[in-house]
């Protein structure tokens, strides 16, 4: 009896993702927050990642695999805040992502890094950068 008591608990802390922070399914995000973190994106990221976020930037075709992330996937939203802050601080080759990502931790600062964290979750939950329009209906902002 004991053991299956424990083995619920092990099996309710893998599934809780044992204290990591939600995905953007059990969240919203601030207006505010997806703004700067599209600046940040447009000026940092596009090159690789595309001007749509779709990981066909201007600089995809001088790279090897693996190839920057398509942020329009729906299954990028469930990627937890803490996983992708560590690839942005961290850059692709500690996080075993393209070497040639950066590591952006001594350029962005930790506003910039979680704004930017925003606009990609953001861009996931829509399928696509949102327009200026779509911030003021979609469910996924707070203001």
């Amino acid at each position: 009896m004991r053991s299956a008591w424990l083995l619920g608990i092990i099996i309710a802390i893998i599934i809780t993702g044992c204290g990591e922070s939600k995905p953007l399914n059990q969240q919203h995000i601030s207006r505010a927050s997806f703004v700067r973190g599209k600046e940040v994106f447009m000026e940092r990221c596009m090159f690789c990642h595309g001007i749509n976020a779709d990981g066909n930037g201007s600089l995809v075709k001088t790279l090897s695999p693996p190839y920057p992330s398509n942020f329009c996937q729906p299954e990028v939203a469930l990627i937890p805040r803490d996983s992708l802050l560590q690839v942005i601080r961290d850059g692709g080759e500690a996080t075993g992502k393209n070497p040639a990502m950066p590591a952006w931790k001594d350029v962005l600062s930790n506003q910039e890094i979680d704004d930017l964290i925003s606009f990609i979750h953001a861009t996931s939950m829509l399928g696509r950068v949102p327009a200026d329009y779509d911030m003021h209906n979609a469910e996924v902002f707070t203001k």
